[in-house]
């Protein structure tokens, strides 16, 4: 059944994903159809040249896929109907190491463990001169471990104690779009020194550990309309700056809501941090220059936000509502309102001022009507000078 054929390949409307290397949403190319015309996923990709498309039809495939040519591996159906599970639980299920890949429409299950490789190493002196050795390094099992560029995930589903769901590892321009992770043995996804990634639209829950885990990844990563939820946390930025986390959903995770720590200059907006059983948002270990605004941060079963050795982050026009305690600040000196002047509409009437936060728990007046509060709002050391006195949809 191998044959040349129009395909699309389900991009249209991408016109930045064009720019990527994706030259065009419908191209000419030769599809191969597993188990029509090769028995396994791997059997295919071995004997198919780079560009070209591989459509698996429904069934369970047992195997791990190594795929080191420019592919796109997509499902016949979906990924309810075409499951692939690790033959090896301590190998990724598919380990992605060329550019340009698509995979989508798959169920990946059972990268349970770790693998080990040998890694080379040298060791040099003046006086033994150099020698090489070798040293065993372990690395755990994904269910789909990407290291490479400009590839593009979408609608896979990873579950059944996968190690991770998605693994990322010095990649950078991927776009990550519209899986499910859930269940796995410890992290959804996982970015590790990758930068310039989109996470769009994926959904995140009962994972052990993180939903959505940047370490060491700078630099231009959009975290987008994701969803995560009864993870460990929810979503955790550690030694990852200069990032955009854009209207994400975090609930009722088991430790916090949203974690950034030694993270600094990114941009924490329009995000929904509510019912996690820690906090809805820390900021530890010179977490700094960060902007955190326009946030839903409620009914958390500790603090709204906590702040601890964490300075020079812009925090405002953000609502703090019945959590068990607003805001915790130690060691920690931050802006709680608009750097300058906003205009803006209350109840029907114009203004311009400084705007803060909305704090459920603030008691103080409003004597002139103009919807911020005639006293500060005390946090710790700190303060929020210009409290709302409704929550901030209610100033246009």
């Amino acid at each position: 059944m191998l044959k040349e054929t129009t395909i699309d390949l389900g991009i249209k409307g991408w016109d930045e994903y064009y720019s990527y290397g994706m030259v065009n949403a419908n191209v000419v190319c030769t599809v191969i159809y597993v188990p029509d015309d090769y028995k396994t996923i791997q059997d295919a990709v071995n004997a198919t040249s780079s560009g070209n498309t591989i459509i698996v039809r429904d069934g369970v495939y047992t195997e791990n896929i190594d795929v080191n040519k420019r592919l796109t591996i997509r499902s016949e159906n979906g990924p309810a109907n075409c499951i692939v599970q690790a033959v090896n639980p301590d190998d990724h299920v598919f380990e992605v190491t060329a550019d340009y890949v698509d995979i989508s429409g798959f169920t990946v299950k059972d990268a349970t463990g770790s693998g080990t490789f040998l890694s080379e190493r040298w060791t040099c002196s003046l006086t033994a001169g150099c020698r090489k050795y070798y040293v065993e390094v372990k690395v755990k099992a994904a269910g789909i471990r990407l290291k490479a560029d400009y590839c593009n995930i979408s609608n896979n589903k990873y579950t059944s104690n996968n190690w991770a769901g998605i693994r990322l590892f010095s990649s950078s321009n991927n776009r990550i779009i519209s899986n499910t992770a859930n269940s796995n043995g410890y992290h959804g996804i996982l970015l590790q020194s990758s930068s310039n990634n989109m996470l769009l639209n994926n959904t995140i829950s009962s994972n052990s550990g993180v939903g959505i885990f940047l370490h060491n990844s700078s630099n231009n990563n959009e975290i987008r309309k994701n969803t995560a939820l009864d993870d460990l946390i929810g979503l955790y930025l550690n030694f990852s700056s200069n990032n955009k986390i854009i209207n994400n959903s975090v609930y009722s995770n088991r430790m916090e809501g949203i974690r950034l720590e030694s993270s600094s200059n990114n941009i924490l907006t329009d995000n929904i941090a509510n019912s996690n059983d820690y906090h809805g948002i820390i900021l530890l270990s010179s977490s700094n220059y960060n902007a955190v605004k326009n946030n839903n941060v409620n009914f958390n079963n500790n603090y709204g936000i906590y702040l601890e050795s964490s300075s020079k982050n812009k925090i405002y026009f953000n609502n703090f509502i019945n959590n068990t305690d607003s805001v915790y600040s130690f060691w920690s000196t931050n802006v709680w309102n608009t750097t300058s002047p906003i205009a803006y509409t209350y109840k029907g009437s114009k203004y311009t001022n400084y705007l803060g936060n909305y704090w459920s728990d603030y008691t103080g007046s409003d004597s002139d009507g103009d919807g911020i509060g005639d006293t500060p709002y005390s946090i710790n050391s700190d303060k929020d000078d210009y409290p709302l006195m409704q929550p901030f949809e209610n100033y246009i």
